[in-house]
């Protein structure tokens, strides 16, 4: 953030405020649209379930948007894009949907929301003295949490585990229901648990438990066969369990969970389930599935109340079985024999490090053999103090960015205007060499995915900031200017004359169906 507070003031001569905030009061300004900022600094991660961008454009639709607890990351109000996205989510047709999706897509980077810098890469450190890799199971994905491939078939040199530290709090709870970030879930979803379906290492779609799988009606109807599958206590991994599994998240209030308006989940035989809806979901093959794992009924049918709730002993259905647990601290994981897809070869202990000086510390001296929230720099600093028989690296190419996402309901960042101004003066190649070594590629137009993402439009069609990667602080000034804002006789920058700049809707609300004939009364989507 320094770099680019001192990149705004430099080329606009107005006074930049950075503002560090803990995580848990940073989510509720943004979730609640508090409005204590005008720009909020996001990395977005490369989870394999937003390789379909449904979840992201959905998060940006309307209703989303105010104080209510929803990951609009900007309160985007706009109905244009809210109609594309939501007639794209209700699609069946893949091509159809594609293209509406695209269309969103332009429509938000050219109302310049968002300012990307560098894509939000998953960068991780192994030691290759102390750990075997395979190396023919890294794939795409590297050895990223999400590569349960590469992180199965893993050993150690010498004795029978491993230390993967991580800075992620996914021992925080092992009811992991409980979870917000999608990467603090990712063990219970793919390891202690497994899917129906999942994304492999090469970030293929891939049936898992389940062996077979049937679209129907225009996506409103799915159908799985499962395979031969026990759950840890060796109780069998059955219909019934998938549709005890989906229910449970679809009736309580799980944050990472979104709601899915099945209209029936029927138990056809013990190795066929069927979902059903009233209207296309496409989403819920490639977004949905891929992030759940299958819960073992018994252990989980207790639940009242998801915020007291700890599964105990916690049975799982995944290639690893809970060993221990102490929160805050470590989780250890066991092999589990008889897994369908794979037959891990150690036990991986999960230790978190809340101080990145601590754990690089301990990956030198072979105290933890993998690392990994790196950054280029800290790649750089390992390969410097290891040789290579010690040192090796993997990257999870970002999908997603890190960026600024303007405060939208009010000024000055509703103005694209004003976003393209600061898009264009902010030093990417010095971002990326001071944060990432270099290691990166800068991003020069306005959306929240890469063009590492499959679904990433035409660039010519997207609002681009600059060719410069260093900034273009003259072009910065001549796009407001040529929008008809000004400096006054004291330096001070001014909004066009007669510039309304009543917020859209005011704070500690929601959009106003007054307002927007996209919405309702009750605040609920409606087609514009």
């Amino acid at each position: 953030m320094p770099i680019v507070k001192n990149n705004i003031e430099d080329a606009l001569d107005i006074t930049v405020e950075a503002k560090p905030v803990g995580i848990s009061a940073f989510l509720d300004d943004v979730y609640n649209d508090k409005r204590t900022y005008h720009y909020s600094t996001w990395g977005n991660s490369s989870a394999p379930p937003r390789l379909d961008p449904t979840e992201y454009l959905r998060s940006m639709v309307i209703d989303y948007a105010g104080n209510n607890g929803q990951k609009n990351y900007a309160s985007y109000t706009d109905c244009e894009y809210s109609d594309l996205v939501m007639t794209g989510v209700e699609t069946g047709d893949p091509e159809e949907r594609a293209q509406l999706y695209e269309d969103a897509m332009v429509k938000f980077s050219n109302d310049v929301v968002t300012i990307p810098m560098i894509p939000r890469s998953a960068f991780v450190a192994y030691r290759n003295d102390l750990l075997n890799v395979p190396d023919d199971k890294l794939g795409e994905m590297g050895l990223d949490l999400w590569n349960v491939a590469a992180l199965a078939e893993t050993t150690p040199t010498n004795g029978d585990r491993w230390v993967f530290a991580m800075q992620v709090d996914f021992v925080e709870s092992l009811n992991h229901l409980l979870l917000t970030g999608i990467r603090d879930h990712t063990p219970y979803a793919q390891m202690l648990n497994s899917q129906l379906v999942y994304y492999d290492e090469n970030l293929e779609f891939n049936t898992q438990l389940a062996t077979n799988y049937e679209v129907q009606d225009d996506s409103r109807r799915y159908v799985f066969e499962l395979g031969d599958a026990t759950f840890h206590n060796g109780d069998p991994v059955d219909a019934e369990a998938v549709k005890f599994t989906f229910e449970l998240l679809e009736e309580n209030d799980v944050a990472l969970a979104a709601k899915q308006n099945y209209s029936n989940i029927e138990v056809v035989d013990d190795k066929t389930v069927v979902f059903e809806f009233d209207e296309p979901n496409p989403g819920f093959l490639t977004t949905h599935l891929p992030l759940w794992g299958i819960l073992h009924p018994p252990t989980w049918e207790g639940m009242d109340d998801p915020a007291t709730f700890e599964p105990d002993p916690y049975v799982g259905s995944g290639p690893y079985q809970l060993s221990s647990f102490n929160k805050d601290q470590t989780m250890v994981l066991e092999p589990y024999d008889g897994h369908p897809t794979y037959s891990p070869q150690s036990t991986i202990v999960f230790q978190l490090f809340n101080d990145k000086s601590t754990k690089l510390r301990a990956f030198r001296q072979g105290e933890i053999q993998v690392a990994d929230e790196l950054s280029g720099s800290d790649l750089i600093n390992l390969e410097n103090q290891l040789d290579d028989a010690q040192f090796g690296q993997t990257r999870f190419a970002g999908v997603g960015a890190w960026q600024l996402y303007a405060s939208y309901p009010q000024a000055p960042g509703r103005y694209s205007e004003f976003g393209d101004a600061i898009g264009k003066c902010i030093n990417r190649q010095e971002i990326n060499q001071v944060v990432f070594a270099g290691y990166e590629t800068e991003l020069l137009h306005s959306l929240f995915f890469t063009p590492q993402h499959p679904s990433f439009p035409p660039e010519d069609s997207l609002h681009k900031f600059t060719d410069s990667v260093s900034g273009d602080a003259e072009a910065a000034r001549q796009a407001l200017m040529d929008a008809g804002w000004g400096w006054d006789d004291s330096g001070n920058l001014r909004y066009p004359a007669g510039t309304d700049t009543t917020p859209t809707y005011p704070a500690g609300e929601v959009p106003s169906a007054d307002d927007f004939a996209c919405i309702s009364a009750d605040g609920e989507y409606v087609s514009g």
